[in-house]
């Protein structure tokens, strides 16, 4: 479970986006393992699945058999192997304006699966888009902040309030796509 995370307002489309290996044991009828997403808007109280029709890329391929109680049977999810790390892509315009965090569940039966596997998750990042960012290569202008409060770079620079001038080589280095849209 990740720490709070503010989606603001006015950044649309604002997406959520991972590289994910996994290795699942299949069932013959959906999956015995598998993999979810889960995302809080009440600091944990409540989790919701995200939808399938949020993922923009690597969609759930899957239902979680019933049989050998998997805790999370029942439900859709990323199912089997996929031996390369795939880009996924989910959508979150749904959560501007809320505080949110992310949660990645597998569930496995209670039979044995396989001998090596799992989920690997990598380059997890909450990106957004907006027309009002200078496109140079190292300078941008960001409106004021807008929702729930100030946002700052990993590097704790405060991103509402800086100028067209301001000047983000390193921060823009590390994360480049964060700062321009695609």
């Amino acid at each position: 479970v990740g720490s709070e995370m503010c989606i603001e307002t006015g950044q649309a489309p604002l997406t959520l986006q991972f590289w994910n290996s996994q290795i699942f044991e299949d069932g013959t009828a959906g999956c015995y393992d598998g993999a979810l997403l889960e995302i809080t808007t009440d600091d944990g109280a409540t989790w919701a699945q995200a939808p399938n029709e949020t993922l923009l890329t690597q969609p759930y391929n899957g239902v979680i058999s019933s049989d050998f109680d998997n805790p999370l049977a029942g439900r859709l999810a990323w199912c089997g192997d996929q031996w390369e790390y795939l880009h996924n892509i989910v959508d979150l315009n749904a959560f501007a304006g809320q505080t949110v965090r992310f949660r990645f569940r597998v569930g496995t039966d209670r039979t044995v699966g396989r001998p090596t596997g799992g989920w690997e998750i990598d380059d997890l990042a909450v990106q957004s888009c907006q027309s009002q960012f200078d496109t140079s290569p190292w300078r941008r202008s960001v409106p004021p902040s807008q929702g729930c409060g100030q946002t700052t770079t990993s590097e704790g620079i405060p991103l509402a309030g800086l100028r067209q001038d301001d000047d983000l080589r390193g921060t823009q280095r590390r994360h480049k796509s964060t700062l321009r849209c695609p």
